[in-house]
């Protein structure tokens, strides 16, 4: 920000004796394998003048949420059914990014 206010510089006071009082909050994982576990779900067409469908998805390590997302698809969809290919599309490449962290940190998973 170029001219920060009053009003900004009391907004990040607060953000930092939050950031203070709360360090220590997390997520806890055991050390037992994880289980990634995705869900994907789509809006067929509900905005006639755009198209476009609306897509989402959210993706857990056992039960703590871990990524998140919903969006409009950047191209038209002709059926209900190519919009959800869509959608999986972009869900499956956000597991394979998490499959491959694990990996990298040599984390093992439950599921396949």
């Amino acid at each position: 920000m170029h001219q920060p206010t009053t009003i900004h510089w009391i907004a990040v006071k607060r953000i930092l004796s939050y950031i203070k009082a709360t360090h220590f909050h997390g997520l806890f994982y055991q050390s037992s394998s994880s289980c990634l576990i995705a869900y994907s779900d789509i809006d067929y067409v509900v905005d006639r003048n755009d198209r476009r469908s609306t897509g989402g998805y959210c993706i857990y390590i056992d039960s703590n949420l871990v990524a998140w997302s919903s969006k409009k698809q950047k191209g038209v969809s002709h059926s209900s059914t190519e919009a959800k290919y869509r959608q999986l599309t972009q869900t499956t490449a956000t597991l394979s990014w998490f499959r491959s962290l694990f990996r990298d940190l040599r984390l093992s998973l439950a599921c396949p």
